[in-house]
């Protein structure tokens, strides 16, 4: 496995988590604008969409095919299906 398809993997994962931190950080410098329920809602409706089978078998799909590829290959297919423009 070459390790440049790592490093390009971790990149696409960092920048993933920075931009989920980044939509929190959002989401609280927001928060004092809404109603004191608004938060417990915003929670809600995430843990809803995290749980709702549909958008999990729609990601379980799309990384499906990847399990039984050489490490390598699931890499470089991995980095296809991850939304980072700057590593694809």
């Amino acid at each position: 496995m070459k390790e440049t398809l790592v490093n390009q993997l971790l990149d696409a994962l960092e920048e993933l988590l920075i931009e989920n931190q980044a939509y929190r950080s959002a989401l609280k410098t927001v928060e004092p604008l809404f109603p004191p329920q608004a938060r417990g809602r915003v929670d809600l409706l995430i843990e809803t969409a995290k749980n709702d089978p549909v958008i999990r078998q729609t990601v379980h799909q799309q990384f499906a095919g990847l399990r039984d590829q050489s490490p390598g290959d699931t890499i470089e297919q991995l980095l296809r299906l991850l939304p980072n423009k700057d590593v694809n």
